[in-house]
């Protein structure tokens, strides 16, 4: 919440390039008190400034909290975090108690909702604001700062988290919500983000932050920081009327369950990293595509089309580009690899010629010259006026990407990010693969290491995200072999 603070009062420090070159802020705004609100034809973004309101989940229940009071000065300010602290521990005792009295019927709440098409929730959303239980609840998860999930799961590994903190038990994530910061009850946590407010850098800096400033006991309570209250809020029960909607319910939960246990997460860290690639005198996210590019190729013999983000927060208001890693040099790579007929030379001719192509392409993208989301613009021109040319009906372009990745920093504030390193690791985040039969592949470059997180779906017999990170640290070992042996 003081992060929060900082954003709307324009104090948060801004972010440079190599801490020279300034990049846009803008969609700090959004990180924060922010909802996808569904609707039947385009969703409505809505953010709400100022709110003082977070909504917690727990065992089937939410609760709305308020995070500000009267301190002994007088003054309106945050609860101190054993304030905050205090109150989450009431929220747990409630909700334990409306658990066992509900014995083994599930407590519901519309949340599941969020989970099935937008169309469809809004139709429902719409009739449930028609009550006005219904529509006191909703207003109270919709314009809250952010969301608190006191997860009952102890996930045994990051790839279990990674599959809990993306997809949740369909009744403890509201999936339009902007941020979702989720504890499972071995004391893990992460973060649940909702794509359309904001890129994960954002509230991953965020993160960064609250590591930063975090402190606790011996005991692991959180420790007093400011003025305490004269007078605690109370945890608001958030209570729903969903009897015309048991049959939506359970198909939306019985789909969603579905979903759920087809998401195939994987975590690994491969493990060379940052300073060997460097010592090849090459760019070490170009080695990285590469080595993408070559694990796909080993696994299903084809070049998959490819999406890789660039942010272009160099311009006001930007978001992000594509990188289009795959040339002719990449198939060349990938098709002479495991060619022994091909000499090595030519094969690292190559790839240092298809490491080029992507990092040029990746400054391309940065400075606004790349053509993703011109045609993109053209394209929804086209669709809005009623007449979309038939370039964009072509295979090339409309068909999803079979393999999208992402990479991102592990450290944000250069005043703090080395602080941060001595208290915790961050892994990453990931995200859902783009097509039934693709990838989604997020990594972070250490410098020993790199961080992977895959993503892919069971029903589709020809991926798996544990063999695709398997051939990943094979490709990524095997160019290292070429690569010197051809010095």
């Amino acid at each position: 919440m003081e992060y929060k603070e900082r954003v709307e009062t324009g104090t948060l420090r801004n972010m440079m390039i190599q801490n020279i070159v300034p990049i846009c802020c803008h969609r700090y705004n959004y990180v924060c008190s922010t909802t996808r609100i569904p609707q039947e034809d385009v969703d409505d973004l809505k953010t709400f400034r100022g709110t003082k309101h977070i909504v917690v989940f727990c065992k089937g229940s939410m609760y709305r909290l308020d995070i500000y009071s009267i301190d002994v000065a007088g003054n309106e300010s945050l609860l101190t975090p054993r304030e905050i602290q205090s109150k989450l521990e009431d929220i747990v005792k409630d909700a334990s108690k409306r658990k066992a009295a509900a014995g083994t019927s599930q407590i519901v709440n519309p949340s599941i909702f969020t989970t099935t098409d937008r169309t469809r929730w809004a139709k429902l959303r719409k009739s449930m604001q028609t009550e006005e239980e219904n529509a006191t609840s909703l207003n109270a998860v919709e314009t809250s700062a952010f969301c608190v999930a006191l997860d009952d799961e102890t996930p045994k590994n990051l790839s279990e988290e990674f599959h809990l903190y993306m997809t949740g038990n369909g009744y403890n994530r509201w999936f339009d919500k902007s941020l979702t910061m989720i504890f499972a009850s071995n004391g893990e946590m992460g973060l649940n983000i909702e794509h359309t407010s904001a890129e994960a850098t954002l509230p991953a800096r965020l993160w960064e932050f609250v590591y930063y400033h975090s402190k606790y006991d011996a005991n692991g309570n959180a420790m007093h920081q400011g003025l305490q209250h004269t007078n605690l809020p109370v945890a608001e029960y958030l209570s729903w009327n969903l009897d015309d909607y048991s049959s939506d319910i359970a198909d939306i939960k019985d789909k969603w369950e579905g979903l759920v246990k087809d998401f195939d997460g994987y975590v690994f860290f491969a493990n060379k990293g940052k300073n060997f690639i460097k010592k090849l005198r090459v760019s070490p996210d170009g080695y990285i595509q590469m080595a993408l590019q070559l694990a796909f190729y080993r696994c299903h013999t084809e070049t998959p089309k490819t999406y890789e983000t660039a942010a272009t927060r160099f311009f006001k208001l930007g978001r992000t580009e594509t990188i289009r890693s795959v040339s002719e040099h990449s198939v060349q790579f990938t098709k002479t690899f495991d060619d022994p007929a091909v000499p090595s030379k030519t094969k690292v001719d190559h790839l240092k010629a298809a490491i080029k192509h992507q990092t040029l392409y990746k400054y391309d993208a940065m400075n606004g010259q790349a053509v993703d989301r011109h045609l993109l613009g053209l394209y929804l021109a086209g669709k809005f006026s009623g007449f979309i040319p038939k370039l964009f009906t072509l295979k090339p372009f409309c068909e999803a990407d079979r393999l999208s990745t992402s990479q991102g920093p592990r450290r944000y504030d250069p005043i703090i990010s080395r602080k941060v390193a001595d208290k915790t690791d961050p892994v990453g985040g990931g995200f859902g693969a783009q097509r039934p039969d693709g990838y989604g592949v997020s990594y972070f470059l250490d410098g020993e290491k790199v961080h992977f997180l895959i993503s892919s779906f069971h029903h589709c017999h020809d991926t798996s995200s544990v063999k695709f990170g398997e051939a990943i640290q094979r490709a990524i070992d095997d160019m290292k072999a070429l690569m010197e042996l051809a010095k």
